[in-house]
């Protein structure tokens, strides 16, 4: 009898100690949260930036037909960053994807505002929006893409260095769309893949993507939406453990001299 009690009592902790470690660990992806980071700053001109929400618009609608459990996020910048579309949020939930296609159309520009502050809607996104931990966050059976869409250079560009490897050190996979021929980066450079992928992706140019004119973005929709299936199809691969760091010394240089920069006012 003391036999038979023993080996229930060993079943019963087994099974408690699997149902623990099971309800402790994330299920295989199976889905996708997108967070759409767009610049939506004074240097673009309101006519183009009609053409940078359709292009997103459209993106959404691919990623639609591809029958993926997707959900959309939205974070909007310029001098500050402001979330307006959770992934938690009734529209996602409802999959009311004609709902969120207008959300994202109605995206306006604040007034008199060229700053481009990235680093803000990277933190937002990396600490909130795309972070299992956050109430309202992202998934953790789901790959995490993080979409930026913009016009320049970072106003801080060793801030938004930094956010952006901490992004990629979450798992966050990192995509970046540049536009405009005359896109606000230094040295004439307008926005080259090779800068862009300094900046944001740890020197990995597949994941960024350019059009020299506004009228063009479309032309490259399924491309980007093409590099996010590749994510979903191989869910295994680290992107943490790809940077490319070679660019980290050049920037620690100049963090002690921007962070002393940031704490003075800028004159009008």
């Amino acid at each position: 009898m003391k036999k038979a009690s023993f080996y229930v009592i060993l079943g019963i902790l087994i099974y408690i100690s699997l149902a623990t470690t099971a309800a402790g660990k994330c299920k295989p992806p199976k889905g996708l949260d997108v967070v759409f980071v767009i610049d939506n700053s004074k240097s673009i001109p309101p006519k183009d930036f009609e053409e940078v929400k359709k292009f997103a618009v459209g993106m959404i609608d691919e990623m639609v037909k591809a029958k993926t459990d997707l959900k959309i996020g939205l974070i909007e910048f310029s001098g500050k960053a402001v979330p307006s579309l959770w992934l938690s949020d009734e529209l996602n939930k409802e999959r009311k994807t004609s709902a969120i296609r207008k959300k994202f159309l109605s995206i306006k520009q604040p007034d008199d505002n060229f700053n481009t502050n990235t680093h803000l809607a990277l933190f937002i996104a990396r600490t909130q929006m795309l972070n299992v931990k956050y109430e309202e966050g992202a998934r953790c059976n789901c790959a995490k893409i993080l979409i930026l869409i913009t016009d320049g250079a970072p106003s801080w560009p060793t801030f938004a260095y930094t956010e952006a490897l901490a992004v990629m050190k979450q798992g966050i996979h990192l995509f970046v769309v540049g536009t405009g021929a005359e896109a606000n980066f230094p040295s004439g450079n307008s926005g080259s893949k090779k800068l862009l992928s300094q900046y944001f992706t740890g020197g990995d140019e597949s994941k960024v993507f350019r059009a020299d004119e506004y009228k063009k973005l479309p032309g490259i929709t399924s491309q980007v939406v093409e590099a996010t299936c590749k994510v979903v199809r191989s869910l295994e691969k680290k992107v943490a453990g790809k940077i490319n760091t070679l660019q980290t010394g050049e920037y620690e240089k100049l963090h002690k001299e921007e962070e002393e920069r940031a704490k003075t006012p800028k004159k009008n």
